[in-house]
């Protein structure tokens, strides 16, 4: 059963082998590797009251590594777990509309559905200033506040400050993720 929830949390192979003792700490990093372990041990506390994590930084620092040794950690206690990369998740949806609409609704409700998503790369998303861009970012702002509503956890990795957040996505989705 556990194998089979670690393939349903689509990790990759490289991040599947993500833990929190393969970590290798950067400079600036003590705080978030606190906060993560905090966060896998309390976790029941903190999916009753809907929190999650958003992990900032640099392109190297290790955001990813720690998102993915959350979720490595409570696949095993049997918290249903889902890992996307957010330009990955646009595509999929991109390419549902081509099919069934049913074909869409299965992605938007499986990540709005797990007890526990990483969206990974938050901010990487291409947004062109046309309908393509909007369309995205009502995407994204439908999954947040779905989960939001919800009181579902959410872990965020991103190179993107508040304030770059905010103007990619608009304050309504940055402020359902703080």
């Amino acid at each position: 059963r556990v194998f089979g929830r670690f393939r349903e949390s689509q990790v990759g192979t490289r991040f599947s082998r993500r833990t929190f003792e393969t970590f290798v700490p950067r400079e600036g990093t003590a705080e978030a590797f606190a906060l993560c372990l905090r966060f896998v041990e309390e976790y029941p506390i903190w999916a009753r009251e809907g929190k999650g994590l958003m992990l900032v930084g640099r392109v190297g620092s290790g955001k990813t590594h720690l998102a993915a040794a959350c979720i490595n950690s409570l696949i095993p206690r049997e918290v249903g777990c889902l890992f996307i990369g957010v330009p990955e998740y646009l595509e999929r949806l991109r390419q549902s509309y081509r099919k069934q609409r049913q074909d869409t609704e299965e992605v938007e409700d499986a990540a709005a559905g797990i007890p526990v998503l990483v969206l990974d790369d938050l901010g990487t998303e291409r947004l062109p200033e046309d309908d393509r861009g909007d369309w995205a970012r009502e995407r994204l702002y439908v999954l947040v506040n779905r989960r939001y509503e919800d009181e579902m956890t959410v872990i965020v990795t991103t190179n993107c400050d508040r304030d770059a957040l905010v103007t990619r996505l608009g304050m309504r989705t940055v402020d359902r993720l703080d």
